[in-house]
């Protein structure tokens, strides 16, 4: 089944889902790994996530209407682990600070790299199903590697989360935190990767 990724782009969102598709190859099937929907604004976006929720978000920071932050802050109330990426012009070292503050998950500023932004869409995805988990670990030893790289890193921030939510923390928070870290320790056993913390 087809990843649903929502991109979040006034000007260039046709670009990225080529871009994207470039490298997105079919599987025996002739199946997209990737279903692309687009809003051209944060209005739009916000509207889109009152239906079912998109497995992925690329969000835009300079958008008309409401700005990609405010989008993001409201993409983390209606669903706290949904893998959000920025891919922004504006990429500054505060801007990209102000993003993880938020909750994003990755920063790719234009022109986009493709190639390392479809690798990166590919480990959040594998985080989010065992059935994907299971499509990741068959990657080469330095794939494997750099998604328990990535995992250990999500564990982290959701930790921190968990932290400062403390007694408040949503149930889905907690049980996420769990599988996470049985899906970490069960890569480690079977492939010898090494953690990063």
């Amino acid at each position: 089944m087809a990843a649903k990724v929502l991109i979040v782009e006034d000007q260039t969102a046709f670009l990225l889902r080529e871009l994207l598709e470039l490298h997105a190859p079919a599987d025996a099937q002739g199946r997209k790994p990737f279903e692309f929907d687009i809003a051209p604004d944060g209005w739009t976006a916000l509207k889109k996530l009152a239906g079912p929720l998109p497995d992925l978000i690329l969000l835009d920071l300079r958008l008309p209407g409401i700005g990609g932050l405010a989008v993001l802050d409201a993409i983390r109330k209606a669903a706290t682990c949904l893998p959000v990426i920025i891919v922004s012009a504006y990429g500054d070292k505060g801007i990209r600070q102000e993003a993880a503050a938020r909750g994003a998950d990755g920063f790719f500023q234009k022109p986009v790299n493709a190639l390392k932004l479809y690798r990166h869409i590919r480990i959040l995805l594998a985080m989010q199903t065992p059935h994907r988990l299971e499509a990741e670990l068959t990657l080469q030893a330095e794939g494997r590697q750099a998604q328990l790289i990535a995992k250990s890193r999500r564990l982290n921030k959701l930790k921190e989360r968990q932290a400062l939510l403390g007694i408040d923390a949503p149930p889905e928070l907690l049980i996420e935190i769990v599988d996470l870290e049985e899906e970490i320790k069960n890569a480690e056993s079977l492939f010898g990767c090494p953690r990063e913390d």
